[in-house]
């Protein structure tokens, strides 16, 4: 299913994070690699980022790796719902969309369990999962995209 259109990367700061969006057309998703103090501004910055691009490259997988975040621990979990939030808000540009999320520390492990629950009850058709493996989170995303392309023939 590797349908991402062409190669990209943007780079940007946003507050204390450092975000690299890149189109890996090779695989087919689109990598968010982030680090430094997690906020929710920062998420939602990203996130902004991410979404006109996976519209433009018709990119529907990502990848993001967040294991050099820091701070994680200070979110809130009013914060991590309001993340969840924007996701259903934006339920109908995600719909069939599938992403793969890597952290650090048993905390952002949780944080992001949580946020796996609210999205998969709010957003449906988008399909999200949390990994402390950046290699068990790519065979996902691979067996993912094998998984649709023998539903879509």
């Amino acid at each position: 299913m590797k349908k991402c259109k062409r190669d990209y990367v943007n780079r940007a700061t946003l507050g204390s994070v450092e975000v690299e969006v890149a189109v890996d057309s090779t695989e087919g998703w689109i990598q968010v690699t982030c680090q430094g103090e997690a906020s929710i501004e920062g998420y939602l910055a990203s996130f902004e980022m991410q979404l006109p691009l996976a519209l433009d490259t018709e990119c529907r997988f990502f990848l993001a790796d967040h294991r050099k975040l820091t701070g994680v621990e200070g979110i809130p979990n009013e914060g991590v719902r309001r993340l969840a939030e924007w996701f259903a808000a934006h339920r109908s540009m995600l719909s069939g969309a599938c992403s793969a999320v890597v952290v650090g520390c048993p905390v952002q492990y949780g944080l992001s369990r949580m946020f796996e629950a609210y999205v998969q009850t709010n957003t449906p058709g988008f399909t999200f999962r949390v990994f402390d493996d950046l290699c068990h989170a790519k065979s996902w995303l691979r067996a993912e995209q094998a998984r649709r392309d023998l539903l879509d023939r």
